[in-house]
């Protein structure tokens, strides 16, 4: 019994070194393109619970980058034309995007048969969303806005057809419900 507990020992520990030789030494490896640098984190004044609300960023080693826009004078009134406050406003992140052969390349939807699943728009950036649709042909019907600013400006927030749901491509209009940026009233 002694044997057989030794032997199924062996036989985990071999496992354990092979996943982590296939694994490549088990660090994380860089994103496509991106070459390793000292991690980056953003610093939060004592008791503000994180978010967004004035801290500074850093590299690893605490020095400041320059990535954390301007903190010289205003440079007068707003260019988009609101008279908002900007407190609290999340601009956009055009990194957030979604192939165009999401949209042209649907599949066939599992419950209506005929009919294409809409493949999921939320979350993603409102130009990358209307070139999906474009290059698919689908018809583009309303692009409504609300106040949100916990995605960014011009993220969809809502869509319909909802994610999945079956439609018909050439008869069925895409509605989106896209973020402003600015908190909710």
């Amino acid at each position: 019994m002694i044997v057989g507990s030794a032997v199924a020992a062996i036989i985990a520990v071999a496992a354990v070194i092979i996943a982590v030789a296939l694994n490549g030494g088990g660090g994380e490896d860089p994103r496509a393109g991106e070459t390793p640098g000292p991690a980056r984190t953003v610093e939060q004044p004592a008791g503000t619970g994180g978010g967004d609300s004035g801290g500074r960023e850093t590299d690893g080693d605490g020095t400041d980058t320059d990535e954390g826009g301007d903190e010289g004078g205003d440079e007068g009134g707003d260019d988009d034309g609101d008279n908002r406050d900007d407190g609290g406003f999340k601009d956009e992140d055009a990194s957030k995007t979604i192939a165009p052969a999401k949209c042209t390349e649907a599949s066939e939807s599992l419950f209506d048969k005929g009919r294409t699943s809409m493949p999921d728009l939320t979350f993603k950036h409102l130009d990358s969303v209307k070139e999906c649709i474009r290059e698919a042909g689908w018809i583009l019907d309303e692009v409504e806005y609300e106040d949100d600013n916990l995605y960014g400006k011009n993220t969809v927030l809502r869509q319909s057809p909802g994610t999945y749901e079956g439609f018909d491509p050439k008869k069925d209009k895409v509605t989106l419900t896209i973020s402003t940026g600015y908190p909710a009233s």
